[in-house]
């Protein structure tokens, strides 16, 4: 999942999330990652001016 932090309006405290274009809440993306609970993950934060390079498994 890769997408970018953004001012919310109406939640002056938390930020939104805007993943392919899309906002979500931080309970949104939550409730998407219990399907991998168990699982680790890394959260990075990039420059925006960055390209996210993602890692081939080949």
């Amino acid at each position: 999942m890769a997408g970018r932090i953004a001012y919310d309006p109406d939640e002056e405290v938390v930020p939104k999330l805007v993943v392919d274009g899309k906002s979500y809440t931080w309970d949104e993306i939550g409730k998407m990652l219990m399907a991998y609970e168990g699982f680790q993950i890394k959260l990075e934060t990039l420059d925006p001016s960055d390209e996210i390079e993602w890692q081939n498994k080949s």
